[in-house]
């Protein structure tokens, strides 16, 4: 279904439609209704093999998109043509990103060109666009982005403060000092991460994460999901309000970007 949605009871309305947490959510944009719906049949057609609880829902225009606000959030995945006017996906991506927004998101294009930027925002997918693999990766994107939404999650509780649930996958970064390992805990809202201690060797603390974390120095371990781009020295962290950076040491650096290329599951 195309929509364009800019009234905000409109918007609420929308997504009050349909609650709970399993409902399985994609976004589609791109300004060639060819495409679009060309894309919409290949998702919609691999969702029903997965669920019966999805939406996928359609944009002609990166500015209907924009124009949801926070309720972009209520998506799981955005799939983003690059190349639209006025705003193009990339563009569109960096502006959800600056909002804070914590989503999902894959690129498809006609163009091999663009690929490195998808790091910039933290990209799952890049697909390009009229080759013979284009559904097959297409569809292997929305099983991953399925995956991970329902993947089962780990938690750990004791921390110096106290008991804590704590999701593995809302810890931003750790970072050692001294006695303690620092874990720095994303929190529901756009407020600042929490910081809770633990006196555990390092050793035993990295059995306890997912492979989504890197190392990046002797006293720093870092949540791919919340790391927006590299530099030969420095990892650049964000989550909502909160931005930091961690050194990367030279003898880490080539594992660091392997790793994280295969987070972001870039594929051409």
């Amino acid at each position: 279904m195309l929509m364009k949605e800019n009234n905000r009871a409109t918007i609420e309305n929308r997504f009050a439609e349909s609650k709970g947490g399993d409902m399985f959510r994609v976004a589609i944009c791109d300004d060639n209704a060819n495409s679009l719906e060309l894309e919409n049949s290949l998702i919609v057609n691999c969702l029903s093999d997965l669920t019966d609880r999805y939406e996928c829902t359609n944009y002609l225009s990166g500015q209907d998109i924009l124009d949801l606000g926070q309720f972009i959030s209520k998506y799981d995945l955005l799939i983003l043509d690059v190349k639209m006017d006025p705003i193009d996906g990339i563009t569109l991506a960096k502006k959800i990103r600056e909002n804070g927004i914590n989503v999902d998101i894959a690129f498809v294009t006609d163009y091999f060109d663009f690929a490195t930027i998808g790091y910039e925002v933290q990209a799952i997918r890049y697909i390009v666009k009229n080759t013979n693999s284009f559904g097959e990766h297409l569809i292997e994107c929305i099983q991953y982005a399925y995956s991970k939404k329902n993947e089962t999650h780990k938690y750990i509780v004791d921390f110096a403060e106290g008991s804590f649930k704590t999701d593995i996958k809302d810890i931003i970064l750790i970072q050692c000092d001294r006695h303690y390992l620092l874990y720095y805990i994303r929190q529901n809202s756009d407020s600042e991460p929490i910081m809770r201690r633990r006196r555990i060797c390092v050793a035993d603390a990295e059995t306890e994460l997912d492979d989504t974390f890197v190392r990046t120095h002797k006293s720093f371990f870092v949540n791919m999901r919340y790391l927006m781009s590299l530099l030969s020295d420095t990892a650049f962290i964000e989550c909502n309000n909160f931005r930091t950076k961690v050194p990367v040491a030279r003898n880490r650096l080539n594992d660091v970007k392997r790793k994280y290329s295969k987070f972001l599951g870039k594929m051409s």
